[in-house]
């Protein structure tokens, strides 16, 4: 077990805990994925693209960029993308593809393998993974898709736990974070024969996948157009909106908006209000001027800065009070 994670294994007396200031590190922001040990159950039909957003996402984490173009990676990030239903041929031809939607790329930050299975119960696998992550440094392991761990029923709950348990083993030990990929069931259909609105009852076989990771979230419907429903998401600070998604599969990448309209604040509305007045407005009285959550104002704040259109200065009077300036002012 990794010293940093040692000492959580002392109880505190109670005043003691609330006195102590935890981490509150996400690699992915809005508390979808945590270092040290968070996870992502990504689930999904055959042939709906699970394979290929797993490996979108596990470029956007090495890279540092946006998880799907809208929510925030805190850092690049070293990933190991574990990838069982392909052949190495077939898998490189797609890694080429999404290899140029991201020249940002360091060498050394996404590891690939692919392998025929992984009994991840056995004690042999669970030091074999924690000797290739220690290594080479993984923070993230992509395992797509999950079944392939070793379950001999998915619908066993021991067969079940007794998988995620070795892996739990595993994450404990290297303090590594998961994101795996999982086969759900055809959609029930409700009166009318329209689709049931709710993700979580997709996921097929034990409830312990779905009770097991922090973030579950469901691709729903069919073609190029489909919706990320976040099912679960443990530790986000408020719910995370549902994303509407558009395959583009000559570059095997999708693109992402919010279903809602109010999740997304775009930057030109910000720019509207700051020239509006004089090119200068305090943070706090800016996101008044906003009907969206401060995780969507933040986002989209950040968004700006980012692109060197506006910067954060410090109030010189009040240490707790910040200006956003655009930045054709200076």
């Amino acid at each position: 077990m990794p010293d940093d994670l040692l000492d959580l294994s002392e109880p505190l007396e109670r005043n003691d805990f609330l006195a102590r200031e935890w981490p509150r590190d996400y690699l992915i922001s809005e508390g979808l994925l945590a270092l040290q040990g968070g996870s992502i159950l990504i689930g999904g039909e055959a042939g709906k693209g699970k394979s290929i957003l797993a490996l979108q996402v596990a470029h956007e984490l090495a890279t540092g960029s946006p998880f799907l173009g809208l929510v925030d990676v805190l850092r690049p990030a070293r990933v190991w993308i574990v990838q069982f239903e392909m052949a190495p041929a077939i898998y490189q031809e797609r890694v080429l593809k999404v290899r140029d939607s991201f020249p940002m790329y360091a060498p050394g930050y996404l590891f690939i393998s692919n392998l025929p299975y992984m009994p991840v119960a056995e004690d042999e696998t669970q030091a074999w993974l924690i000797d290739r992550i220690q290594t080479r440094g993984i923070e993230v392991l992509v395992i797509d898709p999950i079944y392939q761990l070793g379950f001999t029923d998915e619908n066993d709950a021991g067969s079940v736990a007794l998988v995620l348990g070795g892996l739990k083993n595993v994450m404990a030990e290297t303090g590594v974070s998961v994101i795996l990929t999982y086969h759900t069931r055809k959609p029930q259909q409700g009166q009318g024969g329209q689709r049931r609105a709710g993700a979580m009852h997709e996921i097929r076989g034990s409830t312990h996948f779905t009770a097991w990771p922090d973030t579950v979230a469901v691709i729903q419907d069919g073609g190029t157009k489909m919706t990320l429903r976040f099912a679960k998401t443990r530790t986000a600070p408020e719910p995370v909106g549902d994303l509407r998604l558009e395959l583009d599969r000559e570059r095997l990448l999708f693109t992402a908006t919010f279903v809602d309209p109010q999740r997304e604040l775009s930057e030109a509305k910000i720019i509207e209000v700051l020239r509006r007045a004089g090119g200068r407005v305090s943070r706090d009285a800016l996101r008044q001027e906003f009907n969206v959550s401060p995780s969507t104002f933040d986002r989209a704040v950040a968004r700006l800065k980012k692109g060197g259109l506006t910067q954060s200065v410090p109030d010189p009077e009040d240490k707790r009070k910040a200006w956003i300036v655009l930045s054709e002012l200076n």
